[in-house]
């Protein structure tokens, strides 16, 4: 405590100016004491907690930002500075020393420190921050980012430009710190040329003065008549495009190449056109058969923003961003299934931008061609979708005919399933038995992700109006499931269930959830997932009994049973226990019901073995201070439901 006492001595000179300058009255000086000493009490235990650095900073800080509104209606910015001007600023960095010389690990707890400095213009103090929290993390790319920023800033090109070389060489594969390099050297040709532009101007002035002539000029004004090469160069961008050239030899990833794009495209035609033809040059050479990079090369034709108008420059833009997409779809050495994805993506999403029904037309009739000048071996599942899609029929017959032709060529594919499934709704001629018939041979034939089989699988439900009908079907799917060879099928199908169920309109009541869930969790084979996904609805439906927080009698009457059943088929799991007892107690703890919580967690705690048992006493210790840990036992994460 003598360093509190130390530290309560020193506060009295910058308190008495405080009050002198009438900034702050008698009493809110010794509130303003207590807190202090408080927040000095707090910091000198044994393990002080980083937030009870960062607590004292953020009253610090609105202390000052309270002073310097005061300043203002008081108009003191006229008398002579002192103590009182600074003093709380001075607070505030010396709490972040105390803290960063504790707590030197902590990168996020520099920049803060960092960005105080830049926020009250302590420029040289941002600089040596900056410098310390690199010597102690020289991988840290968050750091020499905002390093070199402050630099430049400064007008520090050299300095900027060394700190993120040495940050590239210490990680050559960071995509953030090449992107931020390139656009370093972008901003830097943009000065050169305001630069230039300033010498041409005073260049101008004085030669219009009859005294002065040319050969008279200060050399560095007469230097803008003979652009130097090295100076042109730098202009032209010659930096730049050794940073983007060294960098996709390092790192030559698509990310990369978006990344830079993006960057590039935020700085003026005048800077940036030649940089993205050098850019797309290296795209092409290194990434030549890559779909995301043919994607790319098409959308630097045509940039696919908001300002773009139907005029002839566009329509030949269109054009060839088209051909270069079909190209890529016919290329040996790409991956075609991902490729024709990506085209018949791209139509769909110009097709429905466009005004021009012609320029629809063209792009719909430009992959019909596609699909009918590929041989059979060549052809994709996307591309016979996109063509059902969009060159779609009137005339149901004909649309039928060409998916049963496709299916012949694709028979498990589950995006031709699906459109087939999809036009059998269409046809309001089709009998409902029939309906049923072909997704029974969709379920049976399709093979795919498991996502795209949970949409095959869940259509007969949700197809059928009839209640009564809807629950055969789901329990005919949920018994099916079981045997199909994925292994995961039968979990998602039960987790669509579930969907269902609290998705249904009219809602179903308690006591109906309850007998639906009952059925469905005692007759088939849930995962953990399908027991917390029943907890995380029931808890929204908790959240809305009460405009706050539902009371105990609420929780009763609504969910008390369901929770009650799903917590106890999720604690036996393998597991699963802890995971299922602390979720359960939460809510019941939210409930208001602490002794049930209390139970659960006791029970649970005779169930484990020791080091089981101290997993357990760390989260449910976690759930009362407000938090919740996950599964893996890593960092305290919030849960949105609890």
């Amino acid at each position: 405590m003598d360093y509190v006492q130390l530290n309560q001595e020193d506060m009295v000179a910058e308190l008495k100016d405080l009050r002198h300058k009438k900034i702050f009255t008698k009493e809110e000086i010794k509130r303003i004491v207590v807190r202090r000493t408080a927040f000095e009490s707090t910091l000198v235990r044994r393990h002080p907690k980083k937030g009870d650095y960062l607590r004292y900073v953020e009253y610090l800080m609105a202390l000052e930002a309270l002073r310097k509104k005061r300043v203002n209606r008081l108009k003191l910015h006229a008398a002579k500075e002192s103590l009182a001007d600074y003093c709380l600023v001075r607070a505030q960095h010396h709490t972040f020393e105390r803290a960063t010389r504790r707590f030197k690990d902590d990168v996020g707890l520099w920049v803060q420190y960092f960005n105080l400095a830049k926020r009250e213009k302590s420029n040289s103090l941002a600089g040596s921050i900056a410098a310390r929290a690199l010597q102690l993390h020289p991988t840290s790319i968050p750091l020499y980012i905002i390093s070199a920023s402050h630099q430049m800033s400064l007008g520090g090109t050299e300095a900027a430009r060394t700190l993120l070389q040495r940050g590239i060489r210490l990680n050559p594969e960071s995509i953030q710190l090449w992107t931020e390099y390139a656009k370093m050297e972008m901003e830097f040709v943009q000065q050169t040329k305001r630069e230039l532009r300033k010498l041409k101007k005073q260049q101008k002035d004085l030669m219009e003065i009859d005294e002065v002539d040319a050969e008279e000029l200060v050399p560095d004004v007469r230097a803008d008549v003979d652009l130097r090469p090295e100076v042109k160069d730098i202009v032209d961008g010659a930096i730049v495009k050794s940073v983007v050239r060294h960098a996709v030899e390092a790192r030559p990833t698509i990310e990369l190449f978006a990344s830079l794009r993006k960057a590039m495209l935020s700085y003026p035609p005048s800077v940036r056109n030649s940089l993205l033809e050098d850019l797309f040059s290296h795209l092409k050479r290194i990434l030549p058969h890559e779909p995301q990079a043919i994607k790319l090369h098409a959308t630097h034709i045509l940039d696919e923003d908001e300002a773009w108008v139907e005029t002839p420059d566009f329509v030949d833009q269109l054009r060839q961003a088209n051909d270069v997409l079909v190209d890529g779809v016919k290329y040996e050495n790409v991956n075609r299934e991902e490729m024709s994805k990506i085209y018949v993506k791209w139509v769909e999403t110009w097709v429905a931008k466009l005004q021009d029904v012609n320029l629809r037309l063209y792009l719909i009739r430009s992959l019909q061609h596609l699909v009918s000048s590929l041989p059979p071996t060549h052809l994709s599942p996307s591309l016979a979708v996109g063509d059902i899609k969009l060159g779609k029929s009137d005339n149901i017959v004909k649309s039928r005919a060409k998916i049963f032709k496709y299916l012949e060529i694709f028979p498990s594919s589950t995006d031709m399933w699906l459109a087939c499934l999809a036009l059998s709704e269409e046809d309001e001629e089709g009998e409902t038995s029939d309906r049923l018939a072909l997704w029974r041979e969709a379920m049976t034939k399709s093979r795919g992700a498991t996502e795209d089989l949970v949409r095959i699988w869940s259509w007969g439900p949700y197809s059928t109006l009839k209640e009564k009908r809807r629950r055969k079907l789901w329990n005919e799917i949920l018994t099916a499931s079981i045997q199909h060879p994925s292994a995961d099928l039968h979990s998602h199908i039960i987790i669509e269930r579930m969907n269902a169920l609290y998705a249904s309109e009219p809602p179903f009541s308690a006591s109906e959830r309850h007998s639906e869930i009952s059925n469905t969790i005692t007759s088939n084979l849930p995962s953990a997932a399908c027991y917390e996904l029943i907890f995380e609805r029931e808890a929204s439906l908790l959240a809305t009994t009460t405009p706050t927080t539902p009371t105990k009698a609420a929780f009763e009457r609504s969910s008390k049973l369901i929770l009650e059943l799903v917590s106890e088929r999720w604690r036996k799991v393998p597991g699963q226990s802890i995971d299922a007892s602390v979720c359960y107690a939460s809510l019941l703890i939210k409930a208001g019901d602490g002794k049930g919580a209390k139970d659960m967690i006791d029970r649970t705690r005779t169930m484990l073995d020791g080091e089981e048992r101290e997993i357990l006493d760390r989260r449910w210790t976690d759930v009362l201070n407000g938090r919740l840990r996950s599964a893996t036992d890593q960092e305290p994460v919030e849960l949105s439901w609890l």
